[in-house]
């Protein structure tokens, strides 16, 4: 006969992770993932720090879960999230079929896994993921930031297998894009007139 453990501990919140999804977008104003600094809510849930973006982003969370009296870290039953009020991702660990385990590593962040040893699982769906774990999802997950100046708000909502929830809300500004779609560089580009040629990057005739 099993041993039933109380468990009335939410999951663990440890990180949030930041990534642009394309060339163009930006985090911060650099085109490289950013950990976010989390903030304590004395409702007991957490805000990050405020994220300036543009582009096709994507977020992740290292998370985990506890019973109460063990220091055991468990995996957690349930993440969803969305997007300016919008269901927009949903992942679930209940069960996956045995031929997906080797694909099981595509939906964290593996690289900074290696480096850190810290697990972030990414809260969109790679291009081509065939993991039966996702649900419904927009976008698959990933947020189109492309209204400068315009205010958006990412909510993540963690669940364990005995329903005890952490929340957490990203505010998002919808940043400017980055310079050189402003202004593309014209260094080195020929210019032709009638009788000559100028070639900006030498300077010369």
């Amino acid at each position: 006969m099993g041993i039933n453990v109380p468990d009335t501990k939410k999951p663990l919140v440890k990180q949030v992770m930041a990534y642009p999804l394309d060339e163009n977008a930006t985090i911060n104003g650099k085109n490289e993932p950013t950990l976010l600094r989390l903030i304590p809510l004395k409702t007991g849930g957490f805000k990050t720090e405020k994220l300036n973006a543009y582009g096709t982003i994507g977020i992740g969370v290292n998370t985990s879960d506890r019973q109460n009296g063990g220091n055991n870290q468990n995996g957690v039953y349930q993440i969803k999230t969305s997007f300016n009020g919008t269901p927009n991702f949903e992942i679930c660990f209940d069960t996956y079929a045995f031929s997906e385990t080797r694909y099981l590593n595509q939906m964290i962040d593996y690289e900074f896994f290696k480096e850190k040893k810290s697990r972030i699982s990414k809260l969109f769906i790679p291009p081509g993921s065939p993991l039966s774990l996702y649900g419904n999802s927009i976008n698959d997950g990933k947020l189109s930031l492309y209204e400068p100046g315009s205010n958006s708000s990412y909510h993540i909502e963690i669940k364990d297998y005995q329903n005890n929830t952490s929340k957490i809300v990203v505010d998002i500004i919808n940043d400017q894009p980055p310079t050189e779609l402003l202004a593309p560089d014209n260094d080195g580009l020929e210019y032709v007139s009638h009788s000559t040629t100028f070639n900006s990057k030498m300077g010369e005739i």
